[in-house]
């Protein structure tokens, strides 16, 4: 996605290049059946078909969730705002996909914040600095639901 942000690659072509300049298109070529693919371990032509339709179902992907705009008369797609601030702050397609899923279907706020609880980003472990511990633990001890635990470093 950053790629797209950033225009380094414009195309689904562009794309296919781009990958294959990487040290995944190794991973791919190497274990194949890793990333869902057929091709014999080692085949280097065999892996750009696959590459191209994997790249050609996440283009497509992008667009149905507006994070890029298609362009059918280059036959090329660039970044819309929504992509540039998923991208900005970290925040991964899976959980643009729920996000979106849930305005599709509507929602209230009870629901708004379980799907957001739901989100990767915010349920992975917070790493904190030294200096905030004590402070956090401090703030925590006036908190109507309190923690069991201490706030410790990881």
């Amino acid at each position: 996605m950053i790629e797209i942000v950033l225009r380094t690659v414009t195309s689904i072509e562009t794309t296919v290049d781009w990958i294959c300049s990487t040290f995944m298109y190794i991973r791919i070529v190497s274990n194949p059946s890793y990333y869902g693919s057929s091709i014999a371990k080692g085949d280097i032509k065999g892996s750009l078909p696959f590459i191209f339709n994997w790249s050609h179902e996440n283009i497509n992907k992008l667009a149905n969730l507006s994070l890029i705009n298609m362009k059918p008369e280059s036959n090329s797609f660039e970044p819309t705002h929504l992509a540039r601030i998923v991208t900005r702050y970290g925040i991964s397609i899976k959980s643009t996909e729920l996000l979106f899923k849930m305005l599709k279907e509507g929602f209230n706020l009870k629901m708004l914040l379980e799907k957001l609880s739901e989100c990767q980003e915010l349920s992975s472990d917070i790493i904190l600095r030294v200096s905030e511990k004590k402070f956090l633990n401090e703030y925590s001890k006036n908190l109507r639901f309190k923690s069991k635990d201490k706030i410790k470093n990881s």
